[in-house]
Parts: structure tokens; C-alpha cells; sequence
């Protein structure tokens, strides 16, 4: 069960972690949550960002771009 919370809480990423994965600045991710474009979660004060969702995110803006060049 320890490992199971441990797995979970390497899935969930802060600003800064999101930021880095995506290869931009926290900045840029601030600006994406005050547009509700990225799916997140807030808990208190602080936004978490779950990993499956943002690749899934990932995902479905990559395939919007291409029906957009299309």
C-alpha cells in the first residue's frame, strides 16, 4: 500500500515539475491556468497536475494542430 502513495505522487507534478516536462517556463503554465486551457487541480494554494491527464492533453493539442495546418 506504501508504494501504491508513493507511485500516486510521482504521477502528481507542480507548476515547475509540468513546466519542465513540457519544456516550457512556469510562466507559460500560469498563463495556460488562467485560460483554463491545461487540466489541473488546485489543493490549497498550490496547483498539481496529474501526469496520464497532461499526456493525454498532450495528445489531443498535438492532433488539433494537425487538423489545423490540414
Amino acid at each position: 500500500m506504501e508504494d501504491d502513495l508513493l507511485n500516486m505522487e510521482d504521477d502528481l507534478l507542480n507548476v515547475e515539475e509540468v513546466a519542465a516536462y513540457l519544456k516550457v517556463s512556469p510562466k507559460t503554465i500560469y498563463r495556460l491556468l488562467k485560460r483554463g486551457e491545461i487540466p489541473a487541480a488546485r489543493i490549497g494554494h498550490h496547483w498539481r497536475f496529474d501526469r496520464k491527464t497532461i499526456n493525454t492533453w498532450v495528445s489531443r493539442e498535438s492532433m488539433k494542430n494537425l487538423r489545423d495546418i490540414a
